[in-house]
């Protein structure tokens, strides 16, 4: 193999003389990482929902994948909330499917059939944060961005049932798996 001229005679394949990793070199490069790496787990874990409010759940919104990349945050766009006495009514305006295809059913709904309903909708942040402030049992569905996600205004993109308590936090996922949402 050809070595190149700014090699010189004397280097060995793949060095450069005077731009090695030296032990000062290897130090200072340490000293900025480390605490860079220190503070992007500190400031937001990819996965976890913030610390349970005083009242409220606390949510999460992640995307997951079945072919070995991590989870990360699905922000944007909102979660659907019925109360489990109205589901009755939703299902018929949307044709639910049978329970155990809840995470892989779609609809759009309108604003007023939600409202009817006695649900809402609350908003995800970008980092996929949201906070739910109704305890009881509910259907939750996700509601994705629909600039980024192609679904339509007022589209849903899976559902789970949730018992949602006083105070704590809720991881919810969508995957290969669908959608699944669990309250920790």
């Amino acid at each position: 193999m050809e070595r190149p001229a700014a090699m010189g005679r004397g280097a060995p394949l793949g060095k450069v003389p005077g731009r090695g990793f030296g032990p000062r070199r290897t130090l200072a490069f340490l000293a900025a990482m480390v605490p860079a790496a220190v503070l992007l787990v500190a400031c937001d874990g990819p996965v976890d929902p913030r610390p349970a409010p005083d009242s409220g759940v606390s949510g999460r919104m992640v995307s997951v994948d079945d072919t070995g990349l991590p989870p990360s945050p699905d922000g944007g766009g909102g979660m659907l909330l019925v109360p489990e006495e109205s589901v009755d009514g939703l299902s018929r305006i949307v044709a639910l499917p049978e329970a155990d295809q809840l995470a892989y059913t779609t609809f759009v709904i309108e604003p007023q059939a939600v409202a009817e309903l006695g649900g809402h909708v609350v908003e995800v942040d970008r980092r996929g944060h949201f906070v739910l402030t109704q305890a009881g049992r509910f259907l939750l569905c996700r509601m994705p961005d629909p600039e980024g996600s192609g679904t339509p205004p007022g589209g849903v993109r899976g559902c789970d049932v949730v018992d949602l308590p006083a105070s704590g936090t809720l991881r919810a996922t969508f995957g290969e798996g669908g959608f699944s949402a669990s309250v920790r």
